[in-house]
C-alpha cells in the first residue's frame, strides 16, 4: 500500500510543526493546529466566499437605502456580513 505524504506548513507563521485537530463542522475539512504560534487553520482554505461583483451589488443596495434585513432575505447573506 502506498501512503501519500503531504507537507503542510502553517498559513500564519509558515512553521512545519502542525498537528491534525479534528474536522470543521460546516464543510468537513481537516483542521490543523500550529504548535509554534498556536493558531488554527483549515486544509486548503478559501478566503473569497463572495465575488467582487456580488459585493458591489449588495453594497450598492445598502447605499440606496435597502434595509439589512431586506438584503439578508433577497441575497441570502447574513446581516453581520453586510454591516461588517
Amino acid at each position: 500500500m502506498v501512503e501519500k505524504i503531504m507537507k503542510i506548513n502553517c498559513y500564519h507563521c509558515n512553521s512545519e510543526y502542525i498537528v491534525k485537530y479534528g474536522f470543521d463542522s460546516i464543510n468537513g475539512k481537516q483542521l490543523y493546529k500550529c504548535n509554534n504560534c498556536g493558531k488554527y487553520s483549515r486544509d486548503n482554505p478559501q478566503y473569497k466566499k463572495y465575488s467582487d461583483n456580488f459585493k458591489e451589488l449588495v453594497i450598492g443596495c445598502y447605499m440606496e437605502g435597502m434595509s439589512l434585513r431586506g438584503i439578508e432575505r433577497k441575497f441570502k447573506v447574513c446581516r453581520q456580513t453586510v454591516s461588517g
